[in-house]
This record gives C-alpha cells, structure tokens and sequence, in this order.
C-alpha cells in the first residue's frame, strides 16, 4: 500500500492581503469604545435616573415625615381632650356649684370669695394664640373648682372652743382609705399635709344642711388637724341641736381645690420669662401651649407656682360653650339652651345661673409645628366653620394643618345637687 503524502497548502500574496484586513478591521471592532457623543447621552440619561430617583425619595420622605407629625398632633390632640374630659367632670365635686344658692349660715362669715364650680372666661387666653386675628380663632379661659385632690369626705372628730381648729377622725374608712399605706395600714402625715395643704378652701357640711366654705391657713399633719380662717363658730344658731357644740357628730369635711385651664405662648411671651427655666414644667415648650394649673381662692386667682402642667403644645384653638337650663324650677320641664361668646362668660360668673349648668360643649384643636408649603393657606371664612388651615407666617407659603376634636362633658355634680 502506498503511504499518502501530505503536500503543503501555498496561500498566494493576495489571500494573505486579503484576511489579514479583515481581521484587523474585525479586531478594531471588537476592541473600539464610546465616542463623545455616546458618552455624553450616557451621562445625561444617567443624572435625570438619578434626579428622579432623588425627587421621589425626597418627597416620600418629606411625605412620611408630614404624616408621622400630623400622628403625633392628633395623638397629642386625643390625650388632651381625655384630661380635659376627666377634670371638667370633676368640677364641684364635693363642693357646690354656686355658693350663692347654699344654704349658709347667717352668723358666720361668708367665704372670701363667691364659689362657682365652673367659670368660663371668652376667649380669656385669646392672646396666647399666634396670629388670632389672621387666623379667626380664640381660646377661652377656664376655673374649675371641686376636689381634685381625693374621692372622700372626711368626718369631723372635734373642734376648738373657737370653731378655727378641726381635728379630723382617723378611725374612719375613708381616711384610712386616703393617707394611710396599703401595705402596713400605717398613717403617712406627709399624705395628708399635701392634700390638706395651706390656701386650699375647706368645705364643711354639717348634719343640718349648713354649708360652709373657708381657707386652710395651718395644718397638723401629726394630730390630722387643720386652721381655718374664717373659724366656724361652734355655738352658732344654725348649729344647734348637734351636741358638743354642732361641729363634731356627722359633720363632714372636704378639701377644694381651684384648677385653671389656659393658652400660654411659652416661648414667645417675655412675662412668662420665670416659667420658660430649667427647673420649670413649662421647660422646653415653645408656641401656644395648654396649660392646666391650681389657683388660689383669690379674687384674681393667682397661678401657684410650680403646678403648671401642660396638656398640649401648639393649640390652635380652645372653645368652651355650655348647656344650659334655663327653666330651673320644680315641676317645669328642662329648657336646654346653648350659651356660648359673651353670653357663657354672664352664665359662670358670680351672681349668675352657673348652678344651671348641665354640660360643656369643647372643641379643641392643634396644629402642625410648622407650616407645609405644598399645603395652600385658606382663610377661615367664619368662626362656627370648620379650622383647617392656620397661618404661622403672612411671608411663608403654605400653612400648618389643624386637627379638631368635640366633645361633650356632662357635668354630674352641678346636675345633681339641683339648687334652684
């Protein structure tokens, strides 16, 4: 067999010329990058992703961060009105509603001031507000006055000759219930000194249907004794027939204390200068906030200090109106009528029909810490129209958003000591 023979292929001058172009153009293909123009397309299709991108976070952000505030607001709005709601239905608890209609006793001096379990001021606290006017809003002022310190009467055990010292039973549930310790049933005195505490009015109620209001000038804590000025005298005539003097069988005993709810603009007011201190509740607190706070039994009801607390900061508004019966006489059925503006100042004041009071209608409102400028200020067209909008700043665009709550507070202790 013949081996086969291999015989190399020539490849020709022009054949050579020829692939090695094409693989040359075929390499620079392969090899060759963006031009300018490519490159600049690319850079600026690039940056609008990117600002797109920016855009929408930025405004989710801004978005998230306006609805966790308008949460806050109205979870801040919420917890006020249940403390207002609390202390409004406390008003003349174990007090009265309107000292002028107690059956007192002639021969002993009357209070120093005429007691209302409720007094409403319009729009009293109108200048705590940012631009009130602008915005067509005010905040009334409030005195509440009852026990807002305990739940119980106390019983009388004795008084001085005099009728200006009381000494209190201890033996008696309802003490025992207040200052004595759950655990070891032991007496604290301190408990007592701060309830009892000097300036606090003392409601005494004896067995005869006499009622009578004075002013704790000293307290005991170790004997559970008070100093009331003005004293109730032990031999007067709307006392006899008690035994030992008509003070100490039966007679029962009360602390009041007077609770003003107002609008403060903390940060803003140079008069609130001692209340804006490290030491201060008020610490802190910037714009129109509400404050709760005790008063004393003076004509001008002067803040004690170091009891403010504040209920809610930025308020936009605080109305109180009241219903009110004006057809309180036996046998006549109930007249309910609304009395709100000036007419609900005249119904509280002293003198007036507050022992008629059935309700209190309140509308409280807060607004935004700020104003959003993607939110278009709109006027309130009228005080009984919805608040929605609040206007912090006539240079700013946009406004701070508002939140509303109403509620009725049915107020028991007026309703159901029927004084006509």
């Amino acid at each position: 067999m013949t081996p086969r023979t291999t015989v190399p292929r020539t490849i020709g001058p022009r054949t050579i010329g020829r692939r090695t172009g094409r693989g040359r153009r075929a390499r620079r293909r392969s090899q060759g990058g963006f031009t300018l123009v490519e490159m600049m397309v690319a850079l600026v299709a690039g940056l609008i992703a990117i600002g797109s991108i920016y855009y929408v976070s930025s405004v989710s952000a801004d978005h998230f961060h306006e609805q966790q505030r308008i949460a806050q607001s109205q979870m801040s709005l919420r917890m006020a009105i249940e403390q207002v709601r609390r202390d409004f239905g406390r008003a003349a608890m174990m007090g009265t509603p309107a000292s002028a209609r107690e059956q007192t006793c002639p021969t002993i001096a009357p209070p120093p001031i005429p007691i209302q379990g409720i007094q409403v001021f319009d729009g009293g606290a109108t200048a705590g507000l940012d631009l009130a006017a602008v915005n067509n809003v005010q905040a009334d002022r409030v005195l509440l006055t009852g026990n807002y310190l305990t739940s119980d009467f106390y019983e009388l055990r004795i008084s001085d000759a005099a009728g200006r010292t009381l000494f209190l039973r201890q033996d008696r549930q309802s003490f025992r219930r207040t200052f004595n310790d759950v655990a070891t049933a032991a007496y604290i005195p301190a408990a007592f000194a701060d309830v009892f505490r000097v300036g606090r009015m003392l409601h005494v109620k004896n067995q005869n249907g006499f009622h009578f209001f004075t002013i704790i000038t000293g307290v005991n804590a170790a004997n559970a004794s008070v100093t009331i000025n003005p004293a109730i005298n032990p031999a007067a005539t709307c006392q006899q027939g008690q035994g030992m003097g008509g003070l100490q069988r039966g007679t029962q005993v009360a602390p009041l204390n007077r609770i003003e709810y107002t609008v403060l603009n903390v940060g803003g007011t140079a008069a609130l200068a001692t209340l804006d201190n490290p030491l201060s509740p008020l610490a802190g607190v910037r714009g129109p906030a509400l404050v709760r706070r005790e008063v004393q039994f003076d004509g001008a009801a002067t803040p004690i200090a170091g009891t403010e607390r504040v209920v809610m900061e930025y308020v936009a508004e605080f109305d109180v109106d009241l219903m009110v019966d004006t057809a309180v006489a036996p046998g006549v059925p109930p007249n309910l009528q609304r009395f709100d503006d000036l007419n609900v100042s005249a119904i509280s004041a002293p003198g007036g029909r507050a022992f008629a009071v059935r309700s209190a209608l309140i509308a409280l409102s807060s607004r935004s810490a700020a104003e959003d400028s993607r939110f278009a200020y709109a006027p309130r067209p009228g005080a009984a129209a919805p608040l929605t909008h609040y206007e912090l700043s006539a240079a700013a665009v946009g406004a701070a958003r508002v939140r509303t709550l109403r509620t009725e507070v049915v107020l028991p202790n007026l309703v159901n000591r029927g004084l006509r």
